[in-house]
């Protein structure tokens, strides 16, 4: 196990690995970026203002304070390709590469890529304008915007009327 350990996120989840990893007799130090107040100053856990979107600032910092190992959290840091530019600088990241994390980060890409390789779904259908969405005779009932920061707003609609009330409020 590495001596110094980045963590990069926020949530909750990154809260939990940087907990655990710090019981680790092998871990001297985590850093969490940007972390939380729960990772702030906690004994061998601190967070780090480290500019989390920047690859190349963050293989800096990786190189500067020696990390041994960097577990990345968000999704869409994962599909920016966050780990690929790590490993490509020979920094030991743990987490999918770009492509890989595009199967969560993107539901047209995750959908596409089963129906392409025969896997069972649910129909789907993407739609890039609110007008063709709602004159379609698709029946789905669920709305979901695209993209990594619009993952959890999902509506479960009773009618196709409320189906094209959310996609107008998504849409427009």
């Amino acid at each position: 196990m590495a001596e110094r350990v980045l963590v990069i996120g926020s949530g909750g989840r990154e809260h939990a690995l940087a907990w655990k990893l710090a019981q680790s007799p092998h871990v001297k130090h985590v850093f969490v970026a940007p972390g939380n107040a729960g990772t702030a100053d906690n004994g061998k856990i601190s967070n780090s203002a480290v500019l989390v979107s920047n690859h190349t600032i963050v293989i800096q910092f990786c190189k500067d304070h020696n990390i041994g190992l960097v577990l990345v959290g968000p999704e869409a840091l994962l599909a920016a390709g966050i780990v690929d530019d790590l490993r490509a600088a020979g920094v030991r990241c743990f987490g999918p590469c770009a492509r890989a994390a595009q199967l969560a980060s993107n539901s047209s890409s995750s959908k596409a890529f089963l129906d392409r390789h025969g896997i069972p779904t649910a129909r789907w259908k993407a739609f890039s304008n609110p007008q063709e969405a709602c004159s379609t005779d698709f029946p789905a009932r669920v709305v979901r915007a695209r993209g990594p920061a619009a993952r959890k707003e999902v509506t479960i609609a009773a009618s196709k009327e409320e189906a094209c009330r959310a996609v107008q409020e998504i849409m427009q």
